[in-house]
């Protein structure tokens, strides 16, 4: 498979790789011990698989309960489809993906380019959901999903409230602009644990 050398698990405290993407415009810190694995290259359909076969591991590796592992495993989920269904079509190759525990917290992170044109609405549609309470996402995500007219966004929108709803709204997102004129966007989930 052309793609196993960019899915790396440390293994030990003295995993030193660092890998500084250049072509996206920022740099990451590969190296830290917190990262389970990571992928950092076109992702398709075979990738997601990969990567998600690493998530179970490492969830089953954490000994979570059913229903914990089930909300990390579908929130990976939505973080993969969002990259290959609402990524920049024309350069699928600049995606980032990564997971790993912290302070007793989940977190996934995701990153690939956007347009400029879906960069204001995705901003617009994240701010919005940073006045939400747990309950108030909930709601909102019910009145969409009975709303017999969802917009052209809808479907990331529903992907970015069921994400926002899994994580308790700790959601974590950057725009920045890459050398090549396009908008990297970055988000980070985090789930807790406990």
């Amino acid at each position: 498979m052309p793609y196993n050398n960019s899915i790396l698990k440390p293994k030990t405290n003295n995993h030193t790789e660092s890998k500084t993407t250049d072509e996206l415009g920022f740099a990451i810190n590969l190296s830290d011990n917190n990262i389970s694995f990571y992928h950092l290259g076109p992702i398709d359909f075979m990738i997601i698989n990969e990567l998600l076969n690493r998530i179970k591991q490492e969830l089953n590796d954490l000994k979570t309960d059913y229903a914990l592992r089930k909300k990390i495993y579908n929130t990976s989920v939505e973080c993969l489809e969002n990259i290959v269904k609402h990524g920049f079509k024309a350069d699928t190759s600049d995606c980032l993906f990564y997971a790993g525990v912290e302070n007793n917290v989940f977190f996934i992170y995701a990153g690939n380019p956007i347009t400029v044109k879906n960069h204001q609405k995705l901003k617009k549609k994240l701010e919005g959901l940073k006045l939400f309470d747990r309950r108030q996402l909930k709601d909102h995500y019910i009145h969409l999903m009975s709303s017999s007219i969802i917009d052209k966004s809808g479907p990331v929108e529903l992907g970015i409230l069921d994400m926002a709803i899994k994580a308790n709204n700790r959601l974590k997102y950057d725009f920045s602009k890459s050398p090549n004129n396009k908008i990297f966007f970055t988000l980070q989930v985090q789930i807790k644990l406990d």
